[in-house]
Formats: structure tokens, C-alpha cells, sequence
């Protein structure tokens, strides 16, 4: 339901944008479909340079799960790749919510943007 949550959110955030609206709705789903991945990740990257290095760490523990086979250490290096990759780099870029409404939008006009 949180993944749900997540794109109705970034839909309804799009859908208030003038100039999204003001194009064809054929160009306004390609454009949404194309960059839903970044713009999570974007989103989930600001969220968690918000947090604490131990809360950072619990939540990364949590994906942990010996039922289904994966491995703590693999996890764990998941974890550090997303945290030194993402969000430390976002804590120097992206520092309030208005940042964040900017790039965005520059994701939504152009996935291709890295």
C-alpha cells in the first residue's frame, strides 16, 4: 500500500504542475512512465537524508529477512551502496522541500537526466 501511496502522491504532484497539464495526455503518461523510478528514488533519497545514521541503519536491517534466503551481508551492502550513492551525495544538494520540488520536475521533463 506505501508503493501505492507513493505514486498517487508523485501523480497528483505532477497533475498540479500548469505546464505538465498543459500537454496531451499521451505526452503526460509517457513522460510520468519514464521517470516514476527516478523520481522515487529521488524522493526516498531526500526522505532518508532527513534521518539519523542509526535510524539509516535500522531500516536497512529490516529488508533483512532469512526466510526468503537473502543474505545479511548482502543486504547490508545494498544498504551502504543506496546510502553512498543517494543520499549522502543528496544531504550537500538537495537540502529543503522546495530543492526537491525542482528537481523533480526536472526528472519529470527529462528522464533521461542522471
Amino acid at each position: 500500500n506505501s508503493g501505492k501511496k507513493q505514486l498517487t502522491e508523485l501523480h497528483d504532484w505532477a497533475s498540479n504542475l500548469d505546464t505538465f497539464q498543459a500537454l496531451s495526455g499521451d505526452v503526460r503518461k509517457a513522460l510520468f512512465t519514464n521517470s516514476i523510478t527516478l523520481l522515487l528514488l529521488l524522493k526516498f533519497a531526500f526522505k532518508s537524508s532527513k534521518a539519523s545514521a542509526s535510524q539509516l541503519q535500522d531500516g536497512i536491517q529490516s529488508c533483512y529477512n532469512p526466510s526468503d534466503g537473502s543474505s545479511e551481508q548482502v543486504v547490508q551492502k545494498v544498504g551502504k551502496l543506496i546510502l553512498d550513492k543517494l543520499v549522502s551525495p543528496l544531504q550537500n544538494i538537495i537540502t529543503t522541500d522546495e530543492e526537491l520540488e525542482y528537481f523533480m520536475a526536472i526528472i519529470l521533463f527529462d528522464p533521461s537526466c542522471e
